[in-house]
């Protein structure tokens, strides 16, 4: 962890513009509730993680809203798709694709009735569903000292309010590092995909926050 610059008595705020959004960086937390390799699905028109899928038996898909609840069941049709889709991510309202957690590159696009078949009712049905859940989520009242505010409108330091919000309700709570009281320290892992051309790149990462309890203010955060 960097050094910390805060007093822990700085002036908490909501923000009071729209916070940054990055349109190449998809940020993912994988919350405790998800079964494991779930794997995340990316709107790529907005670079927003709105759910996972996960296999839970063979050609049987289970579908969770970000904050791991289960909104759908698929099964897989008895052809055989053109391509897994489990190697394709969103991309739009006409085709879906997803991405194959821990890959570093994206398949190329579905084509073919078989491959459309598969995804049809995840992008009319299915992702709308998940863009409001996202929408919806029912995230705490986060305020923000005047440094924290400057970094959400920083590209390199900018975390989506959600991630946040997940990070204080599911990450490790530890003490304040600096041992102030009511400052508490949240630690969780945070995958960052980041776009490179037609593909993204997935980043491990730790995303840190601290956040004075009382009125729910975020005093620091970074990701390393």
């Amino acid at each position: 962890m960097n050094t910390l610059t805060y007093s822990g008595t700085e002036a908490g705020k909501s923000l009071s513009v729209s916070p940054l959004r990055i349109t190449d960086t998809a940020f993912v937390v994988a919350v405790p509730s998800l079964p494991h390799g779930a794997r995340p699905i990316i709107d790529d028109q907005s670079s927003t993680c709105v759910g996972f899928i996960h296999e839970n038996t063979k050609n049987i898909w289970h579908i969770f809203d970000v904050s791991g609840q289960c909104v759908g069941i698929k099964e897989a049709p008895l052809e055989t798709p053109l391509i897994d889709p489990y190697d394709l991510i969103l991309i739009g309202p006409a085709v879906v694709k997803f991405i194959r957690a821990g890959f570093s590159a994206v398949a190329r696009l579905a084509t073919g009735r078989a491959a459309f078949s598969t995804t049809s009712e995840i992008t009319s049905r299915i992702f709308p569903l998940l863009r409001s859940r996202l929408q919806g989520l029912s995230v705490k009242q986060l305020q923000f000292t005047e440094t924290t505010a400057k970094h959400m409108a920083n590209p390199g330091r900018f975390v989506p309010i959600h991630i946040l919000h997940l990070a204080i309700k599911y990450g490790k709570r530890m003490p304040d590092p600096q041992k102030m009281a009511g400052i508490f320290r949240y630690e969780i892992q945070m995958s960052r995909f980041v776009k490179r051309g037609a593909t993204f790149v997935r980043e491990q990462k730790t995303l840190e926050v601290v956040v004075r309890e009382s009125d729910w203010t975020i005093l620091h955060f970074m990701y390393y």
